[in-house]
This record gives C-alpha cells, structure tokens and sequence, in this order.
C-alpha cells in the first residue's frame, strides 16, 4: 500500500483507470511513493500511465506539514522517514489508441459530478404537474411546499396533499422534490431561487443570434458580454447601499417582519425567538437559524434580524460577503479585450466547412 499526503492544489483530473501506483484523495494535489527501483529515480515511461511525476524538492515532513515546491526543476525527491515521495499531477493522456478517448470525461461526470448539488427550475416543475387541469388550491399547496425551508413543516404540509389527492401526490413526488424545495436546498451556494430565472433571461437574448451563422452567433455573443461587463460596473458604482437593491428590498421585509417577534431566553448556545406558537432558535456566533432560511440564502431572516438587535449589533453587519458590492464588482473585474472584424483575421489552411446533406425528416412534407 502506498503512503498518500494531500495538499490542497492544483490537480487537472483523476481517471481511475489509468493509475497503477497512485491513489487519490479528494482529487487534490497528491504525494505518492513510486516503485523502488534502487535509485529513487522518477518513474518511467509506460509503467504509470496517465500520471505525470512533477519535480518535488528533498525536504523532511511530516503528513500534516507538506510544502508546495512543484517549480522546482531538479526533480529531486522529497522524504518522509525511509520512504521516498514524489509530488504528482493527475492528467488524463490519451494516445490516440483508447478504446474510448473520452473516459476522463465519463470519469468527471459519474463521479465528480456526483458532488455537486443539482437544482431544478419549479416552475417548470410546476407546469407539467398542473397542466392535467387541476383546481387552483393545487397551485397554492404546490407552492407552500416549493418555499418552506424545515423539512418537518415540508412533510406537514405534503401529508395535506395527500388527504387532498393521493395520484397527484404520486405524480409530484416521481419529479425528485429534493430538488426543487428548499427544505432540502443545501446551505453553501447562498441562493435560495427555485427559478431558472437568469437563465431564461440569458436565453432570450439569444433568440435572434442562435439563427445566425456560427461565427455571427458567436461574435455578437461576445459583443453583448463585452457590453455587459461595463454595463454592470457602472450599475454597482450607482448602489446607494453597500448590496444591490434587489437584496435591500428583500433584506428591509425581513427587518420589517423582526419586529414583531421577541427574545425568550438567551444562552451560550444562542437565543430562543418567538411569536405566538411559532419559536426558533439562533446562533449568531455559528451564523444559523433552525429555519435554515438564513444558512439558504445568506440574508438575515425576521428571526435573526431581531436576535442581532437585541444583541445590539446591525443586521447589514451580519449579510453575506456574496451579497457586497466589492464581490460583485470582483465577478466583473475582467474584461473581455477589443479584436479585430473578421476582415483582418488570418485565412486558415484548413478546407472549408460545406453545408450538412439535407435529410427528409420522419413526417416532413412530401416532395411531387
């Protein structure tokens, strides 16, 4: 078994299947052991398919103390005790001669893929649940449930849709509710939109360029971003507020609605809020909010909004940096650089694309 030490760094991507002497951890930056040959030399060409030994530096370590020196070009070995390790970077190489040359990007998809928290659009949810005709008490019921963020008060509230029909509760439930409901939204992406809302956006302005011709379509994609960049710079420098305005008016109706709620009993575990029957607890300190509405989408909610005021502290101190204006204008701090129309750019050497062999579709008119 070899010894395996993970730095965080960079690591292009792990295809399993082309890795002999090398395991991987978390897809980071790894240190391995190569084969002992006798002279500590780096491993040679065919025996480690599919793994690049970068240079590494000899230096003394321990598992928890791993220095980063891949730009060292000596190719040297660092050591761990009596074991020698070498820094590694993970690349998928094909040659050409694979049976399947996209493995690493099956790879990427059935396994890091996996990973990441994969939303749908309720709406559209929505659409093809209702379109069977169903009253208007099913768009209310769908929509409580879509927007509750407690997974017990989520349960409640499907319990209800099933007294009222058990089929269409079946039919909603075969459409993977945990993603579309923010009781199972996951808490570190701080956005809480059940709506593909940008990009749908994004998409009508393609409506006219996607008709175009490759290179048409393309260049007046890159124009409209180009503008857009300097469009959106010029719209955060108008912000009167430290966060966009959308945030402002959904922050003011949380400040709002904190008011009327109250602080029973305050400990070191956090506070216990209350209105009424309704009571949660919150934690300033670990920034949550047994609601989760908080953790979702990084705006304080009511609860949390009167816990910081009793506190004595402001609740715009408490809103996510992902909201501040010094993130947004970072997301568009890179322009895209000015070229040269299509009358200026080189000829290739390459033939000439020719037009697709037209092809009589499945039902398509008749020709005499």
């Amino acid at each position: 078994m070899l010894n395996i030490w993970v730095k965080e760094g960079v690591i292009d991507l792990y295809v399993k299947e082309d890795i002999d002497i090398a395991e991987l951890v978390e897809d980071h930056f790894i240190l391995t052991r190569p084969p002992t040959d006798g002279n500590n030399s780096q491993v040679g060409e065919g025996s480690n398919e599919g793994v690049e030994c970068v240079n590494a530096c000899e230096k003394g370590f321990s598992g928890n103390d791993v220095e980063d020196n891949s730009d060292n070009n000596e190719g040297n070995v660092a050591a761990y005790g009596d074991e020698d390790v070498y820094f590694v970077k993970v690349r998928y190489l094909s040659d050409g001669d694979d049976d399947d040359e996209l493995q690493g990007l099956k790879i990427a998809v059935d396994e890091l893929l996996l990973r990441v928290e994969h939303r749908n659009c309720a709406r559209h949810v929505f659409a093809n649940w209702f379109g069977k005709r169903r009253p208007k008490t099913y768009e209310f019921a769908f929509w409580k449930i879509v927007k509750l963020t407690i997974e017990r008060q989520w349960e409640k509230n499907i319990e209800a849709l099933v007294k009222l029909d058990d089929k269409a509760y079946k039919d909603l439930m075969s459409k993977q509710p945990k993603q579309w409901t923010k009781a199972f939204f996951r808490t570190w992406s701080k956005y809480d939109m059940v709506q593909n809302n940008g990009c749908e956006a994004f998409n009508s302005i393609l409506v006219e360029p996607r008709h175009k011709s490759i290179i048409t379509m393309l260049e007046e994609i890159r124009v409209y971003m180009m503008e857009r960049i300097v469009e959106r710079r010029k719209f955060a420098e108008k912000w009167r507020n430290a966060y966009r305005p959308c945030v402002k008016k959904q922050f003011d109706k949380q400040k709002q609605e904190g008011v009327s709620w109250q602080v029973v009993w305050k400990g070191d575990n956090g506070c216990e809020v209350k209105k009424g029957k309704m009571q949660y607890t919150v934690n300033l300190k670990k920034r949550i909010c047994s609601c989760r509405l908080w953790q979702i989408s990084g705006i304080s909610c009511a609860h949390v909004c009167y816990a910081i005021w009793h506190d004595g502290g402001e609740p715009n101190e408490f809103l996510h940096k992902y909201y501040h204006k010094d993130t947004f204008l970072k997301s568009y701090q890179y322009s895209l650089q000015p070229i040269n129309g299509s009358h200026e750019w080189k000829k290739s050497t390459l033939e000439p694309i020719n037009l697709p062999i037209p092809k009589k579709t499945p039902g398509g008119p008749k020709t005499n």
